[in-house]
């Protein structure tokens, strides 16, 4: 998998964040997650040319359900004896599409992602994570 992962918990956030282009996915789509305390609001992408992509979608869950089968494993083979587990954190996706796919594998380093975690008024905060290297060059 291509992307940037880190546990991070500047301020009062705690959680993690993931940025990704999804394997076998769009290439000129990048995936955002967020995984804890506070839900993420805003996802922007900035280029090196100033040139400034929102998310075209962004969900909130505030506490999903996840079926579990034996030793814990996500997806359990059908048959198998499964169990419901609410996650007590909030799961938050992002999807931004690029803009100039050949502008950003060559730039990429030069681009970030601005992501706002909470609610104003009540600790919003703005975290400034790498954008992900892209899987593969394209040709212009």
């Amino acid at each position: 998998m291509v992307g940037v992962s880190a546990d991070v918990s500047p301020g009062a956030f705690a959680g993690t964040i993931d940025v990704r282009f999804v394997p076998g996915g769009p290439q000129d789509v990048i995936t955002v997650r967020v995984v804890g305390d506070r839900p993420l609001r805003h996802a922007v992408l900035h280029a090196p040319n100033d040139t400034v992509v929102g998310a075209y979608s962004l969900l909130a869950d505030p506490g999903p359900v996840v079926r579990q089968g034996p030793g814990g494993a996500v997806a359990p083979a059908p048959g198998l004896v499964q169990s419901t587990v609410q996650v007590n954190s909030i799961v938050s996706n992002a999807l931004l599409r690029l803009p100039d796919p050949v502008y950003y594998d060559h730039s990429w380093l030069n681009w970030r992602l601005e992501l706002e975690i909470g609610d104003p008024g009540s600790g919003a905060q703005k975290i400034i994570v790498p954008a992900p290297k892209p899987a593969a060059l394209r040709s212009p």
